[in-house]
C-alpha cells in the first residue's frame, strides 16, 4: 500500500501515517526506502491520551508516532498562526512598530566563507561572526543594519535580531501535538464516532480534530482528493466533509477499507455490522446528513 501510495501522490502531495512505538522504527525503514531519505519531513508526536492510565506496568504510553513524508523534498506545511507561540513577542518601549522578538538566530547553520567577516560597532568594538559565520552575506548585513532588523546592543559588544509580530506570516508548526483542543485524544473520538453510531462498533477511532489539524497543515484546494489507505471508522470522511462546510470548500477523499471480519462477540456484529468495511460507510452516511 505505501508504494501505491508514492505512486499515487501528486508532485506537491503529502502522506501522514499513524503508528505506534512498537512498529514506528521499523515503518521509518520502509519509508526511507519507499519515499526516499531526502523525503521524510517529521516525525510528528500526537498526544493521544487526555489522561494517563494509572495502571501501566511500566510507562503510560499516552502517544502515537505520525510519520510525514513528500513526494517533492522541497514540500513545506502551512504556516500557523498560532497564539500561544506568540506570547513571547513584547513592546517594553512602546516601538511603533509594535509587538517584537529580539531573539531570533544570527547564525549560519552551515559554514560559508563569504559569511565570515568582523562587525564593528559605533563604540568602536570589533564583534567576531560565530563559528560558522553569519547568516547573511557582509552586503545583506549591511542592509538589515540599516533598516534596523539588526541591531547593536547598548554597549556595543554584540548584535540582536529584531522581529516584528505585524511582518510575521505565520510560524512553523512544531512536532508536537500536545494541544488535546487542536488535535484531540482517543477518548473524544470514541465520543464522536458514539453520537453516530450507538452501539460501540469501533474500539480504536481516531478523533476528527487530528484529521483537521493535518488539513490546516497541507490547505488543500477545491477539488485536491485526500486519500486514507486504511479508513477505520471513517473519520477522515467525516473531518473532510466538516472542513468543506467550514470553509466552503469541495476537497475530495476516497477511502479503502477492506472487508475486515468484526468478532463475533463485539457490539458491531450484534448491531448487523460483519465487517469494518461496513462500519465505514454507515459513518459516512450519517455523517453527511449531519453536515
Amino acid at each position: 500500500r505505501l508504494k501505491l501510495a508514492r505512486n499515487l501522490l501528486r508532485d506537491d502531495g503529502v502522506i501522514f501515517i499513524s503508528i505506534d512505538d512498537g512498529e514506528q522504527a521499523n515503518l521509518k525503514k520502509i519509508c526511507d526506502e519507499i519515499f526516499g531519505e531526502s523525503n521524510f519531513i517529521a516525525n510528528a508526536i500526537w498526544r493521544s491520551k487526555d489522561n494517563s492510565n494509572n495502571d501501566a506496568k511500566r510507562f503510560s504510553i499516552d502517544h502515537n508516532h505520525t510519520l510525514i513524508y513528500s513526494k517533492n523534498a522541497e514540500w513545506q506545511p502551512e504556516k500557523l498562526n498560532d497564539e500561544v507561540k506568540r506570547s513571547h513577542f513584547k513592546n517594553p518601549d512602546n516601538d511603533p512598530k509594535g509587538p517584537y522578538f529580539d531573539g531570533n538566530p544570527l547564525n549560519s547553520p552551515n559554514y560559508r566563507e563569504n559569511l565570515i567577516f568582523d562587525l564593528v560597532s559605533p563604540q568602536g568594538n570589533v564583534i567576531s561572526p560565530p563559528k560558522n559565520g553569519w547568516r547573511w552575506s557582509k552586503e545583506t548585513m549591511q542592509d538589515k543594519l540599516a533598516t534596523g532588523e539588526i541591531r547593536f546592543t547598548e554597549d556595543g559588544r554584540s548584535i540582536k535580531r529584531r522581529t516584528y509580530l505585524s511582518e510575521m506570516k505565520g510560524l512553523p508548526p512544531s512536532t508536537l501535538w500536545i494541544d488535546l483542543e487542536k488535535t484531540g485524544h482517543n477518548r473524544q473520538a470514541k465520543y464522536e464516532l458514539l453520537k453516530l453510531i450507538p452501539e460501540d462498533v469501533f474500539q480504536t477511532p481516531k478523533p476528527v480534530k487530528l484529521i483537521q489539524y493535518m488539513l490546516q497543515l497541507v490547505a488543500p484546494n477545491p477539488g485536491d482528493i485526500v486519500m486514507d489507505f486504511f479508513a477505520g471508522s471513517g473519520t477522515t470522511s467525516d473531518a473532510i466533509m466538516q472542513f468543506n462546510a467550514e470553509n466552503g470548500k469541495e476537497v475530495r477523499f476516497i477511502l479503502i477499507q477492506l472487508p475486515e471480519p468484526i468478532q463475533v462477540t463485539s457490539d458491531a456484529f450484534k448491531a448487523g455490522f460483519q465487517t469494518i468495511a461496513e462500519i465505514t460507510k454507515e459513518r459516512i452516511r450519517r455523517a453527511a446528513k449531519i453536515v
